[in-house]
């Protein structure tokens, strides 16, 4: 966790709508428990001069950028509509 286990864990940010506050991250298959974790562990973001105060947690884990996608499209659905 913390620094050394974000250097190790190869996270990419794939997609992210700050109108709906969503993110799909991408790790390695090995690393996602660490990232996982990390994630329910988090609690502030820094953005430029502001600190956010945020609640992360997990939708879904999938193989695919296609189920990541139909994952967070079924997200959105239950939230606005």
């Amino acid at each position: 966790f913390g620094l050394v286990g974000a250097s190790t864990s190869d996270v990419q940010v794939r997609l992210y709508d700050p109108k709906v506050r969503l993110a799909i991250i991408k790790t390695t298959r090995d690393k996602y428990p660490t990232v996982r974790s990390s994630l329910t562990l988090l609690t502030q973001i820094k953005q430029g001069g502001d600190v956010l105060k945020v609640v992360a947690s997990t939708i879904a884990v999938s193989g695919s950028a296609r189920t990541a996608r139909n994952a967070a499209w079924e997200e959105i659905r239950k939230r606005f509509y």
